[in-house]
């Protein structure tokens, strides 16, 4: 018997962060107890929630297993899976060669897929890492990219302040970081809260051909005149 995520249910999933742990914990156990039983679909979804830790915590390993469990008994998405797993394996393989050799865009993109999680456990403490290496040969997206995990905490401790001053650094040449000033300016994180300031660095990115920037220049545009009209 499949197990499934009804269509009804996404909504309450997405509503519902405590309902949801239990209903991803629930359906990890129907298809661990279906998949010990020789269900091949069972098998392949159980690998895949091991991939993406729903229902349990991340681990590339088992996924692995019961992907490979589900092919052999005969489920052909689950054999495409795992093809396309060691395909993202071997890509990982040879960038991190490159990185290891000290070339600032294999570090930058080997950072990419450990905050992905692409051919690799997600780790982004060693993307961090990678893109401080890549950073210190002056890699502009590298920095960019560093910033804003001080800015969110991702990898390292928070620290606006250490964001501001990479992104400010790369401000003439990344939209990204444009992007990113605009928030900091937005929120007042960081820096002191300029919402002139952040539409001066969302127009910026916008021009630079952040389409994301354009929506962020018109909710701030009509929050101050909301409070004109007060």
């Amino acid at each position: 018997m499949k197990t499934f995520v009804p269509f009804l249910l996404i909504p309450l999933l997405v509503a519902c962060p405590v309902s949801a742990a239990d209903l991803w914990s629930d359906m990890f156990n129907r298809n661990l107890e279906q998949a010990r039983q020789g269900d091949a679909t069972a098998a392949r979804e159980l690998g895949i929630m091991y991939l993406k830790g729903q229902g349990t915590a991340p681990d590339r390993d088992k996924g692995r297993e019961w992907l490979d469990t589900a092919a052999r008994l005969g489920d052909p998405l689950a054999a495409a899976r795992l093809q396309r797993m060691q395909r993202r394996e071997a890509r990982f393989a040879r960038i991190h060669e490159l990185a290891e050799s000290g070339d600032a865009d294999a570090c930058y993109a080997l950072a990419g897929l450990l905050l992905s999680g692409q051919g690799v456990n997600k780790d982004p403490a060693a993307a961090r890492r990678w893109l401080e290496k890549a950073a210190a040969q002056q890699h502009v997206k590298a920095t960019a990219r560093l910033g804003i995990l001080y800015l969110k905490g991702k990898g390292v401790d928070r620290d606006p302040g250490k964001a501001a001053q990479l992104l400010g650094s790369v401000s003439s040449h990344s939209v990204l970081a444009q992007y990113y000033l605009g928030e900091m300016y937005a929120d007042g994180t960081g820096v002191r809260r300029d919402y002139q300031a952040a539409i001066d660095w969302f127009r910026k990115a916008a021009d630079g051909g952040y389409p994301p920037a354009l929506g962020r220049i018109v909710d701030i545009e009509q929050k101050l005149k909301g409070r004109r009209r007060r």
